[in-house]
């Protein structure tokens, strides 16, 4: 039911990019590649065996299965465990609802190795190994992943503890699972993170490239200049690379994407140019630069933007000045709540709604043992602007709106701010933009 309606190889001559109709998310295809000669002077040869397998995600995208007989899917309470049996998942954290899963096979369950199950992984996802509690003894490649307190509970009443671990988007290799023929195969879940690569869809620019930049990192397609510095506040972003070579561009539309969710775009312009482009005249500024590795500074401005097209301008800047920078910043669905755990502790913070707000906005969170709850809001400086909430509460549902003032009753400036809830040593912090 997916046409291919064009097919265009990249700058870098290694990959092809594939225009298509529509897929469904959450839906498994299979590709098939046939009559391609690699024109490498050492061509690498391509298999014409087994399709591809792959699955497009809200957030992510999995392909590649090593293991032909796994197969990749949505999670839901009540599915299959395994492609094997006949097995269900009757009891499973809600944060695992509509997660994408690797259906795996319960007679590898005695399988060794550290790379048994690989695939590959577009966007950036905590992937969690749900381990058949009855084994003792855990395999050396799950040392360093988080045991997080949840379990899963099967149709047969096994119970399996869940493990998890931040995943980079690129090859997931998973070691075996080490266990014996009265023991079960592992299971494996994939959670999007909110910042993941496939927020960004249709660059209308072929060599720019949607990736993650941090301090250190080459942050332009056509140059070696690295990240020096950058608030704390934007690390971990979604970016856009873009070229410098385009840094005198003065085309109103010259760059295009589409966003699959509302977002915060920030741009990052090079503060020696003296005028802003009309297109940025009326995006908010924001508190804080970016500096690069020749202590150039980028001045930050964001704006909001709803799920589809974005439009930029050039940069209209000279040959001795740079071009801008992109960051991505998706908005998580305002105001829901997930149900949480019973973990002592636990809590469930939802993002403020609206957002970007003027001048007031609430926010939801969720308590599933009762206990002291402070909730506080800090400027991009990290400092408390106001306590909301500093009391003892019982488990429940919670909501409180914040005025967009500080402690004295003084309203705030316009700008991004942090709102964090924590029960003793628990804490967990969102940001929000006020837009006066």
């Amino acid at each position: 039911g997916v046409v291919v309606q064009s097919a265009q190889v990249d700058t870098d001559l290694v990959r092809v990019h594939l225009t298509t109709t529509p897929h469904e998310f959450g839906r498994s295809y299979r590709i098939r590649v046939s009559n391609i000669r690699d024109r490498a002077s050492q061509p690498n040869v391509l298999s014409v065996g087994s399709p591809v397998k792959y699955l497009q995600a809200k957030g992510i995208a999995v392909s590649n299965l090593n293991q032909g007989q796994y197969e990749f899917g949505v999670f839901h309470a009540g599915g299959l465990s395994y492609v094997d049996r006949d097995y269900t998942v009757v009891q499973a954290p809600a944060r695992l609802e509509g997660a994408v899963q690797v259906l795996t096979a319960n007679d590898d369950k005695s399988g060794t190795g550290d790379d048994f199950t690989v695939f590959e992984l577009r966007g950036d996802a905590t992937v969690f190994v749900v381990y058949d509690k009855r084994i003792t003894e855990r395999p050396g490649w799950l040392s360093s992943w988080e045991v997080t307190g949840d379990q899963i509970v099967d149709s047969r009443s096994g119970v399996f503890q869940v493990y998890a671990k931040d995943v980079e988007g690129g090859r997931v290799r998973l070691g075996g699972n080490c266990g014996t023929m009265d023991d079960n195969m592992y299971l494996v879940f994939l959670v999007p993170h909110a910042a993941s690569g496939t927020v960004l869809v249709n660059l209308n620019r072929a060599s720019y490239q949607s990736t993650h930049v941090n301090v250190g990192d080459v942050y332009y397609v056509d140059r070696d200049y690295t990240i020096a510095s950058i608030p704390e506040s934007l690390e971990g972003l979604l970016w856009i690379r873009t070229a410098n070579d385009d840094k005198v561009s003065a085309d109103t539309t010259f760059l295009e994407f589409t966003l699959n969710q509302q977002s915060i775009v920030y741009v990052a312009y090079d503060s020696r140019i003296p005028a802003l482009p009309g297109w940025l005249s009326d995006w908010e500024t924001f508190e804080g630069q970016v500096v690069d590795s020749r202590g150039t500074r980028f001045d930050v401005l964001y704006k909001s933007y709803p799920s589809g097209e974005v439009v930029l301008g050039g940069n209209y800047g000279s040959s001795d000045d740079n071009m801008y920078l992109v960051m991505i910043e998706p908005i998580e669905g305002e105001g829901t709540l997930d149900t949480g755990s019973d973990l002592p502790g636990y809590f469930t913070l939802a993002q403020n709604y609206p957002n970007p707000f003027n001048p007031e906005t609430t926010i939801r969170y969720a308590v599933h043992k009762g206990g002291h709850i402070i909730l506080s809001i800090f400027n991009i400086l990290g400092q408390r602007v106001k306590v909301l909430v500093d009391e003892e509460v019982v488990a429940g549902h919670y909501e409180v709106v914040w005025d967009g003032r500080d402690h004295r009753g003084i309203p705030v400036a316009s700008g991004l701010y942090f709102y964090r809830i924590q029960q003793g040593q628990f804490a967990k912090t969102h940001r929000m933009i006020l837009m006066r």
